[in-house]
C-alpha cells in the first residue's frame, strides 16, 4: 500500500465510521469565535490553509479565516480558536486548558472507535491511555500558550521564531495520538516512533500529499464559508465533517503501514 492508497482506502474505513463525522460537526459549531470573525467580514475573501494531520479535523481547520482587524491576537486551542487581548490572557489560558483535556479525551476515543471499527485493528490501547493523548495534546497547549504571550506583549520576532519550532515538532510527532491508540504504547515511546517514521521517504511523501490535498479543500471551502456567511457554513458543515473523517482514516492507515513495514530499530521494537 503506497501513499496513494492510503487515502483512495481512506475513504472506505471513514465510510465504516461515518457516525464520527458528528464529532467533527461538533466541533465546527461550537467555535464561536471562527463563525463570528466570518459573519464580521465585509468583502470578498479568498484563501488556503495547509494542514498537516490531527486527530479530529473540523470545518474550521479547512477555512481560511480572514483578518477583521483590531488588536487581538488569533489563536487556536485543541479544535476552537480564541481572540486574545492582554485583558482576556488569563481567561483563554484557563478556558484553553479545559479544552485541551476534553479534546484529549474525545480524540482517543475517536480514534479507538476508527481503528477498532473502521481498520479493524486488534488490540488498540485500553481506557489508561487516554491520559497519554491528553499529555500529547497538552505539549502543543503550552506551545501555544508561549507563542501568544510573546504576540500579546511585543516580542512578534520572538513569536514568529516559535511558529517555526512548532511547525517542525507538529511534522515530526503528529503521528504520536495515532501510535498510542493503534499500538498501546505511551506517549514517551509514541514520540520516538512518531520521529523515527518522520526520517522515512513514505511519511514525507504522505505528508507532502496531505498538504497538497488541504490546500485545495481549503481554498474550495474558504471561498464558499467566507463569502456566503451563515448559508456558506451550514452548507459545508457535512462536507467538511467528510473530508475531516477522511483524512483522519487516511492517516490511521499510514500510520498502521508504517508500523507494518518500517524497520528503524525504534519503531521495530514497539511493533
Amino acid at each position: 500500500m503506497n501513499v496513494v492508497e492510503c487515502f483512495s482506502r481512506g475513504v472506505n474505513v471513514a465510510g465504516k465510521v461515518f457516525p464520527l463525522i458528528l464529532v467533527n460537526i461538533l466541533y465546527s459549531v461550537i467555535d464561536f469565535n471562527s463563525i463570528s470573525r466570518v459573519l464580521s467580514f465585509n468583502g470578498f475573501h479568498v484563501g488556503f490553509k495547509a494542514l498537516l494531520p490531527e486527530e479530529v479535523i473540523d470545518l474550521w481547520d479547512l477555512v481560511s479565516l480572514p483578518n477583521i482587524g483590531g488588536q487581538a491576537v488569533y489563536v487556536e486551542i485543541a479544535g476552537i480558536s480564541y481572540s486574545v487581548t492582554e485583558s482576556t490572557i488569563v481567561l483563554m489560558i484557563v478556558i484553553g486548558l479545559l479544552f485541551t483535556i476534553v479534546y484529549g479525551i474525545v480524540s482517543f476515543i475517536y480514534l479507538r472507535y476508527l481503528f477498532e471499527k473502521g481498520i479493524g485493528l486488534n488490540g488498540v490501547a485500553g481506557w489508561n491511555r487516554v491520559v497519554d493523548v491528553i499529555a500529547y495534546n497538552l505539549l502543543f497547549y503550552f506551545v501555544v500558550i508561549v507563542f501568544v504571550v510573546f504576540l500579546v506583549y511585543g516580542n512578534p520576532i520572538a513569536a514568529v521564531m516559535l511558529v517555526s519550532v512548532t511547525l517542525v515538532l507538529s511534522y515530526f510527532l503528529y503521528a504520536t495520538p495515532f501510535i498510542i491508540v493503534a499500538k498501546d504504547k505511551d506517549i514517551t515511546n509514541a514520540l520516538k516512533a512518531s520521529m523515527s517514521f518522520a526520517v522515512t521517504s513514505e511519511y514525507f511523501k504522505y505528508t507532502l500529499l496531505f498538504l497538497i490535498i488541504t490546500i485545495i479543500c481549503s481554498s474550495i471551502f474558504t471561498l464558499i464559508v467566507v463569502n456566503m456567511k451563515i448559508f456558506g457554513i451550514v452548507v459545508m458543515l457535512v462536507p467538511a465533517g467528510i473530508v475531516g473523517l477522511w483524512l483522519t482514516s487516511s492517516t490511521a492507515l499510514m500510520v498502521t503501514k508504517l508500523f507494518g513495514e518500517n524497520t528503524l530499530p525504534e519503531a521495530a521494537s514497539l511493533s
